[in-house]
């Protein structure tokens, strides 16, 4: 396989009548959770005291995020319009940092609900973020990624993370920084952090689906900043283009802190592409890394 390793794939479970019956009577439990929740809020207005309401996150046709919570109906989140990202369920408790639900189908159990680091898409707990006059319920398990959106200049409200539509217009972050649950708010950087490049080490390359020209390439680095500098783990590092590089190039590899020091840490770069990509010889000793992006999130 031309230098990939492949890990070995689960074998696909076959599907009988009973899975796709469960799977019906679920989407209809969320259809009719979703219909006593718009008429619970076309009842009663969202205000600006409250966090309910309809929350909306679009990038593609093909790639939108929603999420509807209503007092007493509970609550449906629905992912790109599949099947397989439908889920609803109660809000049993809301506090002043977030709302903690009881789905219908637990989250854990679909890898469709995992990002390319393993971190589930969907949590039991939402976390409650206020930025500007937007409100975000953030998923728990999402709330690294967010705070690291941030940091980089990556995130727009709606796009990604949704926010509650009510609040809007939205598209452009509003000025400052969000206001973050105190368990979170070493997560975001008034300013950027940078640092060089002190020593490389490259990763085996893993294959990512059934094409053998695609391969997830790992390149790790040491870095000259660690605790006493504002790192922590997950903490998002992206590269500094350098002379004629192309900003795509510099973009296309996520890096996140896996170990820390006092005054050092390790970044872990990912990047999946075709096998003779040669974007790992930007890897050198010496090489500025930030944990601003190369460029804003309108620009990628």
């Amino acid at each position: 396989m031309l230098g990939c390793s492949q890990e070995p794939r689960p074998e696909r479970e076959s599907r009988g009548p009973t899975d796709a019956a469960r799977e019906a009577e679920a989407l209809a439990g969320h259809a009719d959770r979703l219909a006593r929740i718009q008429a619970e809020l076309a009842a009663r207005a969202p205000t600006q005291g409250d966090w309910f309401g309809h929350y909306s996150g679009v990038q593609t046709k093909e790639d939108s995020e929603s999420f509807a919570y209503a007092r007493e109906s509970g609550c449906v989140w629905k992912l790109c319009d599949g099947e397989n990202g439908s889920n609803s369920g109660r809000v049993f408790r809301e506090d002043d940092d977030g709302l903690d639900v009881e789905w219908s189908v637990d989250p854990t159990c679909s890898t469709c609900w995992r990002n390319r680091w393993g971190e589930p898409q969907l949590s039991s707990r939402l976390v409650k973020v206020q930025w500007g006059e937007l409100k975000f319920l953030i998923q728990r398990d999402r709330m690294r990624g967010f705070c690291n959106d941030v940091n980089s200049d990556l995130l727009r409200p709606g796009r990604e993370y949704p926010c509650r539509t009510s609040d809007g217009p939205f598209g452009e972050a509003p000025a400052g920084v969000p206001v973050v649950p105190a368990e979170y708010r070493d997560w975001i950087l008034e300013t950027p952090i940078e640092s060089e490049i002190v020593e490389v080490r490259e990763l085996p390359l893993i294959a990512t689906s059934e094409r053998t020209d695609l391969c997830d390439k790992q390149v790790r680095v040491t870095i000259s900043v660690g605790v006493a500098q504002r790192v922590s783990m997950g903490l998002a590092f992206h590269l500094i283009p350098e002379g004629d590089e192309h900003w795509s190039d510099a973009a296309g590899w996520d890096g996140r802190v896996v170990q820390v020091e006092s005054e050092r840490a390790v970044v872990e770069f990912r990047r999946t592409a075709d096998l003779w990509d040669a974007t790992k010889a930007m890897f050198r000793v010496g090489r500025r890394v930030s944990t601003r992006a190369p460029l804003p999130a309108e620009k990628l």
